[in-house]
């Protein structure tokens, strides 16, 4: 089910906040040409070299993309207290757990 719109001043913290919730890092972020005050900004960061370190390629980017997406579409629906459907937000949990079983951060121990 489609979220409902989220405004433009509080889009961004709450898709960063929501996708944290969901094992997803990721911070608001200026964009060229914003001008918006720094506390409200209109972009969102998403950390990336992470990915590549933990040797991610081009199809789990996609799997990426898309778990970000489904958190983003997922605010202000009638789910959970940022919108998103709880069983939704327990498949996007377990399918970033999953990505980072599969690519653990070089010589880290696996947490559990």
């Amino acid at each position: 089910m489609p979220g409902q719109a989220v405004s433009a001043e509080q889009g961004p913290a709450r898709a960063g906040h929501a996708a944290l919730e969901r094992g997803i890092l990721a911070n608001r972020n200026r964009v060229p040409g914003d001008t918006r005050p720094p506390l409200v900004t209109s972009g969102l960061r998403l950390g990336t070299n992470i990915l590549a370190q933990r040797g991610l390629g081009p199809a789990e980017m996609h799997t990426c993309a898309d778990l970000v997406d489904t958190v983003v579409r997922g605010l202000g629906g009638r789910g959970g207290r940022d919108g998103l459907d709880p069983a939704l937000a327990v498949r996007v949990r377990a399918a970033v757990r999953e990505l980072c079983d599969r690519f653990p951060v070089p010589q880290y121990p696996a947490a559990r």
